[in-house]
């Protein structure tokens, strides 16, 4: 699913709760209770392909406890 914001993601990220949402590229958040698969480019939520911005790997890694 798609939304379109009048304000910057990092302004909406503050709005959201830590635990469940996570910044994974500069357009993009995700719910981290939704992930059906990651690699090191991208998560797949269901039928959507999230693209994995390499500025935000290292923090994907630790917060999933995950090797990408």
């Amino acid at each position: 699913m798609q939304k379109i914001l009048n304000s910057s993601l990092k302004d909406f990220m503050t709005k959201l709760p830590a635990r469940h949402f996570l910044q994974v590229h500069k357009s993009f958040a995700i719910n981290t209770d939704y992930p059906d698969s990651l690699d090191y480019a991208c998560i797949q939520i269901g039928e959507d392909e999230i693209p994995v911005g390499r500025k935000y790997r290292d923090t994907i890694k630790k917060f999933l406890n995950v090797d990408l």
